[in-house]
C-alpha cells in the first residue's frame, strides 16, 4: 500500500510525503530462509521532502525517511531494525540537459535485538545528471562511505569506509527497443546472523522490446559480489551471484497489465551452506488507479 502527496507553491517551492507499507517475504535463498523458514515480514518506509528552486540555475533539496522492519517468527528477529536517514542535496542547473549535484546523507540504524550491530553511516556524493542525446542519458555519483559502529568490540574490527560509486545509463535505440545499465558499488546491511555488513559490487543490465502497442518483452540480468564482514575472524564468506529474468508483458488497458515471467538465480559461496540454484515461473497483473 503506497501513497503520496505534493504541493507545489509559487516561488519554487514544493513539498511532498510518501508512506509505503509491505508485507511480503524473502526469497526463499536469502540467509537462512528456506521452505520452511519463509521469513515473513512487515515493512514501512515514510519520506518527507523539501524541494526549492532557488533560482534557473539553483535547486536544493533535503529528505527525512524512516524505515521499519520486523520478521513474522523469532528465529528472523536478528533482522529488526529501524533507519532514520537525512539527505540534503545541492544542484547546478547548468543546462535543460545537464545537471551537477552534491549529496549528504546520514543513517542512523537501530536493531531490535542485535544491538552490537547498531551503526551510523555518513556519505558524501558529487554527481552529474546527463541527457547525452534525445536518446542517450546519463546519472553517474561517486563519494565516500563511512560506517561506524555503536559498539566498541565490534567498532575495533568492522567499522567500513571506502569509495562508493552508482551509474546508471539509459540508450533508446529506436522507439521500441531501449537499453538500461546500473553499475554500482556500496556498503549495505547484512543480511547473515553471522556478518555485520557486506560491500557489494555490481552490474545489471536491462533490454526492453516492444513488439505492439499492447505486447513488450524485457530481459533483465544482474551480476553481484558480495564481500561479508564475518563475526567470526576463523570464517570467511564471498559470494558471486547471477541473476536473469526474461518476460513477456501484455497492456489490456492503460490500468491493467499482465505479465508471465521465468527467473534463474545462482549464487556460488566460499561457504557451500549458502550455494543455491533457483528456477521461478510467476505471472503478475498489475493495476492501476
Amino acid at each position: 500500500i503506497e501513497g503520496l502527496f505534493r504541493y507545489n507553491m509559487r516561488g519554487g517551492l514544493s513539498l511532498q510525503v510518501l508512506d509505503r507499507y509491505t508485507y511480503g517475504q524473502d526469497r526463499f535463498e536469502i540467509g537462512s530462509a528456506s521452505r520452511g523458514n519463509l521469513r515473513r515480514f512487515n515493512s514501512n518506509i515514510f519520506m518527507g521532502t523539501v524541494d526549492y528552486t532557488i533560482t534557473d540555475k539553483v535547486r536544493v533539496k533535503g529528505d527525512y525517511s524512516n524505515f521499519y522492519l520486523n520478521y513474522d517468527d523469532d528465529i528472523n528477529a536478528f533482522l529488526n531494525r529501524q533507519d532514520n536517514s537525512f539527505d540534503i542535496y545541492a544542484y547546478y542547473i547548468y543546462s535543460l540537459k545537464t545537471d551537477f549535484f552534491l549529496q549528504y546523507r546520514y543513517t542512523d540504524v537501530k536493531y531490535d535485538d542485535l544491538n552490537q550491530k547498531d551503526n551510523q553511516q555518513h556519505y558524501v556524493y558529487g554527481g552529474i545528471t546527463w541527457d547525452t542525446t534525445e536518446k542517450m542519458s546519463l546519472r553517474f555519483k561517486a563519494g565516500y562511505q563511512f560506517r561506524q559502529y555503536e559498539n566498541d568490540i565490534v567498532a575495533d574490527g568492522y567499522d567500513w569506509e571506502g569509495f562508493t560509486f552508482d551509474l546508471q545509463t539509459r540508450y533508446k535505440w529506436t522507439e521500441k527497443t531501449q537499453f538500461t545499465m546500473d553499475l554500482y558499488r556500496k556498503s549495505e546491511e547484512s543480511d547473515s546472523a553471522a556478518a555485520v555488513d557486506k560491500v557489494a559490487l555490481g552490474i545489471a543490465f536491462g533490454y526492453q522490446q516492444k513488439y505492439t502497442d499492447k505486447l513488450t518483452g524485457v530481459v533483465n540480468f544482474t551480476y553481484e559480489s558480495a564481500d561479508y564482514s564475518q563475526i567470526s575472524a576463523t570464517s570467511s564468506r564471498d559470494d558471486d551471484r547471477y541473476y536473469i529474468r526474461p518476460a513477456l508483458q501484455y497492456l489490456f488497458r492503460e490500468w491493467l497489465m499482465t505479465e508471465l515471467a521465468y527467473s534463474y538465480d545462482k549464487r556460488e559461496s566460499t561457504e557451500d551452506l549458502f550455494d543455491y540454484d533457483s528456477n521461478t515461473v510467476m505471472l503478475n497483473i498489475n493495476l492501476a488507479m
